[in-house]
C-alpha cells in the first residue's frame, strides 16, 4: 500500500467540508417544503379548496336569498303606501296634511322602513358583488349544473343606489 500523497489528502478534506454545508442546505430545504408546500392552510388553498369554495357558496347562497327577501319587503311596503295614496288621495293631488293622523304616521313609517331596507340592500348587495366578481368564473361551472330554479345563485345584484335622506314625516300642523 502506498502512503496518500499530500495532494489526495488535500480534495478529501475540501470534500469533508462540503458535505455539512449541502446537508443542512438539504435539511433546511426539506423543513420548508413540509411547512409550506405541504401545509393546507397556505393562501392558494385556502381560497381555492374544495370546502371553502362550498363554504362560499353556502354565502353566496345565504346572501342572495337575504337579498330577494329585502326586495320582496320593499315591494310590499310600496304596495301598501300606494294603496294609502288611492284611499286618502295622491300627494301631488291632495296634501299629505289632509290625511288622518293616524294615516300620516303609518306613511312616514312606512317611508322609513323603505329607506332603510333600501340602504342595507346596497351595502349587502355591493358586498355580494364585490365577493362575486373575482369568483364568477369558478361558479358558472356550479351554476350551468344546477339547473333548479331554487338551487341557482345570481351574478350580480342591482342597486337601489340610495343616497338621498330619507323623505319627511309629515306632521301636523
Amino acid at each position: 500500500m502506498s502512503t496518500p500523497s499530500l495532494q489526495h489528502i488535500r480534495r478529501h478534506r475540501e470534500l469533508g467540508l462540503w458535505v455539512p454545508v449541502v446537508m443542512v442546505l438539504v435539511t433546511a430545504f426539506g423543513v420548508w417544503f413540509a411547512f409550506n408546500a405541504l401545509n393546507p392552510s397556505t393562501p392558494t388553498t385556502s381560497e381555492f379548496g374544495p370546502k371553502e369554495m362550498v363554504e362560499k357558496y353556502e354565502w353566496f347562497k345565504h346572501t342572495a336569498a337575504q337579498l330577494e327577501k329585502m326586495q320582496e319587503e320593499v315591494l310590499v311596503y310600496e304596495h301598501f303606501m300606494h294603496e294609502m295614496c288611492d284611499s286618502y288621495g295622491s300627494p301631488p293631488l291632495v296634501s299629505i296634511e289632509s290625511w288622518a293622523e293616524k294615516g300620516r304616521d303609518r306613511f312616514g313609517r312606512w317611508a322609513m322602513e323603505i329607506f332603510d331596507l333600501k340602504r342595507n340592500y346596497d351595502t349587502l348587495a355591493r358586498k355580494y358583488n364585490a365577493e362575486m366578481t373575482p369568483r364568477i368564473w369558478k361558479f358558472i361551472d356550479k351554476l350551468e349544473a344546477t339547473k333548479e330554479v331554487g338551487n341557482r345563485i345570481p351574478i350580480v345584484f342591482l342597486l337601489y343606489n340610495v343616497m338621498l335622506p330619507p323623505p319627511p314625516i309629515p306632521s301636523k300642523r
